[in-house]
């Protein structure tokens, strides 16, 4: 049994697996990593050594935060190193150049933390490559990213990939007849797909490359109040019973340092080894795992389809060794 809880801080996690640094040469991308829980995650490793590429849309942001966490690890002695990118995961000449980039700088990739995302978008919207945006954002630009650093995480075997989902994964599973939802666009629906997809691409992620020393996971964070819910009025809060009528938070609700710990958890817990696909919470793999999500035949459908959408050829099967 795990000795981490569902309100475990992400130093705290970060710590137990390593002790005071442990992180010393590696390497990892956390995407989303401006504001919320992508910030918390994104210091946990750099304060334990890692070079972490801050990875979001505004040069500005991502600047600025790789700043803040700079003059921490100064003020500690310590060896990590935050570095700004922009990363816009719902245009893919983004991704791209972002990958590209990056593959010209270094040569390996330790740990990559799938972690933007949006939700709830009101009214059905297409990213820049014309994909339905939640799904577009939340899945493909992370598939294509991945993708592109697959040769770089298979230098740096063992290396883990970290997908992040969220329970809202039960509001929808892959509408195959409509993946787009150009029939019937509902907010929730799309989101409950993006994240759903995100748990299969791991899935399917893991077993193509788990004979090259590559694991991927899905984590749900836990509920957290972050950028994330922009489009969500307060009522609706209310209405779902996260905010209490007092205007505080139901007791269940994590801080973002608590809700980055599952994302920590996932990418250096050594009783994790060989358990790859799997899909955790609270620091601890589920006891649950989400079969109507979880399964095998859905999980290589969604990345043959992704395939097709993207006009891609991602394929890893039986990958050994650097490539």
């Amino acid at each position: 049994m795990t000795k981490y809880h569902e309100k475990s801080e992400a130093s705290e996690v970060a710590e137990g697996e390593l002790g005071k640094g442990g992180l010393e040469g590696k390497i990892a991308i956390v995407t989303g990593s401006t504001n919320g829980i992508g910030v918390e995650t994104a210091r946990a490793l750099a304060n334990h050594g890692a070079l972490v590429i801050i990875a979001g849309r505004s040069a500005e942001r991502a600047q600025n935060t790789a700043d803040e966490i700079n003059k921490e690890i100064a003020a500690k002695g310590g060896s990590g190193k935050a570095e700004p990118a922009v990363l816009e995961l719902s245009d893919l000449a983004s991704v791209r150049k972002f990958t590209a980039d990056f593959k010209a700088k270094h040569s390996r990739l330790d740990f990559l933390i799938n972690n933007a995302g949006i939700m709830a978008v009101p009214q059905r919207e297409l990213t820049k490559d014309g994909f339905e945006a939640q799904f577009g954002t939340n899945h493909i630009g992370h598939f294509v990213l991945t993708n592109e650093l697959v040769p770089l995480l298979v230098a740096s075997a063992p290396a883990r990939v970290v997908c992040l989902s969220s329970i809202g994964h039960r509001r929808s599973g892959i509408v195959w007849d409509d993946i787009s939802l150009e029939k019937n666009y509902d907010r929730w629906v799309s989101y409950g797909q993006s994240k759903t997809s995100n748990i299969l691409f791991a899935r399917e992620l893991n077993r193509q490359l788990q004979s090259a020393g590559v694991s991927a996971f899905s984590v749900h964070p836990g509920g957290i109040m972050t950028g994330l819910q922009v489009h969500m009025p307060k009522e609706e809060f209310e209405a779902y019973g996260w905010v209490r009528p007092d205007g505080t938070l139901h007791p269940s609700f994590k801080t973002v340092s608590q809700g980055a710990s599952t994302s920590i958890y996932a990418a250096l817990a050594r009783e994790l080894e060989g358990k790859g696909g799997s899909y955790l919470e609270d620091c601890h793999v589920s006891e649950t795992q989400p079969p109507e999500r979880n399964n095998e035949a859905d999980a290589k459908r969604l990345w043959q389809v992704t395939n097709q959408l993207v006009g891609t050829s991602y394929q890893w099967e039986g990958v050994k060794g650097a490539l």
